[in-house]
């Protein structure tokens, strides 16, 4: 599918039905053999999220749909496991991203530190919707002159 940054999207009600259906099924193999290192999904992989707040909408509806899900598995699981969403500026809003961290045998650190991150910040207006009364925490760090925000669980740092 291509994207074209200043017409309709062909085929959007198509897209959006698979992306809400792909979010609603959304799962993670948290099995004991089973690592993560850092392992992230992008619910946007055409960059349609820059075309209107509207898109950017209904794919941040999708990412906070499937971390429900993962933190309800992580939960469930009974592993060391972090959950957590990275959300991007604006202007790289098709980075926005849903990570998944365990022990893993490659070193990187668990949990994840967040350095950087100044947690219990005020979420941004586009945000708001989705993580009001949730009991989850939002940080906010500065990459490159533009800021980032994580969400993550408020209970702990690893599920």
């Amino acid at each position: 599918m291509q994207s074209n940054p200043i017409g309709k999207l062909r085929g959007g009600r198509r897209y959006y039905t698979r992306l809400k259906n792909s979010a609603a099924t959304f799962s993670v193999d948290l099995r004991p053999s089973q690592w993560y290192d850092l392992w992230h999904k992008h619910f946007d992989r055409h960059g349609y999220t820059r075309r209107s707040h509207r898109a950017r909408h209904q794919h941040l509806r999708a990412l906070f749909t499937a971390f429900r899900r993962t933190l309800q598995q992580a939960f469930d699981s009974a592993r060391p496991v972090q959950v957590f969403v990275s959300i991007a500026p604006e202007s790289e809003a098709e980075q926005d991203a849903l990570y998944v961290h365990t022990p893993n045998p490659n070193g990187t650190p668990f949990p994840h530190p967040f350095e950087g991150v100044h947690w219990n910040a005020s979420p941004p207006p586009f945000l708001r919707t989705f993580i009001e009364g949730e009991p989850w925490e939002i940080g906010s760090v500065q990459y490159e002159g533009s800021t980032w925000w994580v969400v993550r669980a408020r209970s702990q740092d690893a599920v």
